[in-house]
């Protein structure tokens, strides 16, 4: 669950610490994942 995560890790809210992930697959999806979001608001701007 991610908000155990969050919370026993400490990690922030924007996730800017990925490489902390302990788990491979997730800390992959979740940097493809930002990655994607990076690019919409690139494209697009920010969600309203």
């Amino acid at each position: 669950n991610v908000k155990q995560w969050r919370r026993q890790y400490g990690w922030p809210r924007d996730f800017s610490k990925t490489e902390e992930i302990p788990y491979q697959e997730t800390r992959q999806y979740v940097t493809k994942v930002l990655d994607a979001y990076s690019n919409y608001k690139r494209l697009y701007g920010p969600p309203r």
